[in-house]
């Protein structure tokens, strides 16, 4: 996978030279406003994905602030910095997107209910990396359609209390910590407004 990321991170510096240009206009910055959803799948998890995106465009290349619902494996909130770059330009647009980040917990009751021991969540990692494609409508609005690879990570603490008092051994509390890994491919469709 490491492998799959230095090749869009590749597209994003290298492909300028292989890509149309606008001839003879300006260029400007354009405030857009990305919303899609998606499916995740990986190892026997299917689920979605909910996702706002919100920056400023300039040429062929796009930079903002997102934030998501994420429902793989258990509900988390990812807040990432996204970066696009349009790879070929026309009335449909192929582009290349990485988004990276935080991904925080947001656990609903049942995950919480399910646990024997009191359990502590944290933050851990968030990435997602793709290829798209983007019917371009008037202004810089489109419909999109990406495919890519998603990271995201959960961080558990969990105090274990013995049950019985006369168990064999210090009758102590011991610290349990989880780190969950999340691999996932990912298909989303959307909006750019």
């Amino acid at each position: 996978m490491k492998t799959y990321i230095l090749l869009i991170l590749l597209t994003f510096l290298f492909v300028d030279g292989y890509t149309q240009t606008q001839t003879g206009a300006a260029k400007k910055y354009l405030f857009h406003s990305i919303n899609q959803g998606g499916l995740l799948t990986g190892d026997g998890n299917n689920n979605f994905l909910l996702q706002t995106i919100n920056g400023i465009g300039i040429g062929k290349y796009f930079a903002g602030i997102g934030v998501g619902i994420d429902y793989y494996a258990s509900r988390s909130v990812p807040l990432f910095i996204a970066v696009r770059k349009d790879i070929v330009f026309g009335r449909n647009t192929l582009f290349a997107y990485m988004d990276g980040g935080l991904n925080m917990p947001w656990v609903n009751s049942s995950q919480k209910n399910s646990r024997i021991w009191p359990t502590n969540y944290k933050a851990g990692g968030y990435y997602d990396a793709g290829l798209g494609w983007r019917i371009n409508g008037k202004k810089g609005n489109g419909f999109l359609l990406s495919a890519g690879y998603s990271y995201k990570q959960v961080k558990e603490t969990v105090s274990i209390k013995p049950f019985w008092p006369f168990e064999p051994g210090p009758n102590t509390e011991r610290i349990e910590k989880y780190n969950s890994q999340f691999r996932r491919i990912v298909v989303k469709i959307g909006l750019q407004l």
